[in-house]
């Protein structure tokens, strides 16, 4: 996820250096604090809240608008929207997969996955 994320950032943005290759990192790692064995879940263990599971609320457009807004508030727009790149280039990467990514749905309103 994080080869992708500074893919995206090489590709789109670094003649501009517009956007923070730093937030859009971390913002690609992020949603897989919900599973133990990751390098982020390490860090910030999302994984032990009751109900939290992998591929679950992490990795919803909700967290994604929730998280974004938040570092965006806390460290400026600029920031906000490099994280939204890497938040969302890993949930673009894990749609591709066979398991794919429930986009909309918060504790199992809907089983569709997309991918």
């Amino acid at each position: 996820h994080v080869a992708f994320s500074v893919f995206l950032w090489f590709l789109f943005f670094a003649s501009n250096t517009l956007l923070n290759p730093l937030a859009m990192v971390i913002g690609a790692v992020f949603p897989d604090t919900d599973i133990s064995r990751s390098p982020a879940g390490r860090l910030l263990p999302l994984w032990l809240i009751p109900g939290v599971r992998h591929r679950g609320v992490t990795h919803t457009c909700f967290a994604l608008i929730l998280t974004t807004l938040a570092v965006g508030y806390w460290f400026g727009n600029l920031a906000g929207l490099s994280w939204f790149f890497g938040y969302g280039s890993h949930l673009f990467a894990d749609a591709t997969t066979p398991m794919g990514v429930k986009f909309w749905t918060l504790r199992g309103v809907t089983k569709r996955r997309y991918r």
